[in-house]
């Protein structure tokens, strides 16, 4: 059997009406198609505390998903084209995922929304067949 992959992806965020501006002034965010080893180390992880009463028996256990949005945007984003914000007379560019995160919190749903994109590659990723 014969696949074809791509090593990189892009899509448009829907951020602040993004996806609804002119294709040449639209905001474009560039990611890495996750490798099996890439998979392995960004999946949320699960905890399991345990609860105890004031006498020390155990009362119950919960189990916790750990999410690393972090690890995620720093190993998979490549990219953000077109995003910029002018701070104190000076334009900053918003290009890379140490640019994103240092923005001021305006920026939070550009995050949360490339993280989703990304978490979703990293658990739908699949290849076309090609015999």
């Amino acid at each position: 059997m014969h696949f074809t992959i791509v090593k990189e992806k892009k899509f448009i965020p829907t951020f602040q009406g993004n996806d609804k501006q002119p294709e040449d002034s639209q905001i474009t965010v560039t990611f890495k198609v996750p490798t099996v080893a890439l998979k392995a180390k960004l999946a949320d992880k699960s905890e399991a505390k345990a609860r105890a009463d004031n006498k020390g028996n155990i009362d119950g256990i919960d189990i916790v998903l750990k999410r690393d949005d972090m690890a995620i945007l720093d190993s998979m984003l490549v990219y953000i084209d077109k995003c910029d914000y002018e701070e104190d007379g000076k334009t900053v560019v918003i290009n890379n995922a140490s640019s994103l995160k240092a923005a001021p919190a305006f920026f939070d749903p550009l995050f949360k929304e490339i993280v989703e994109r990304l978490r979703e590659e990293l658990e739908n990723s699949t290849a076309n067949e090609k015999n």
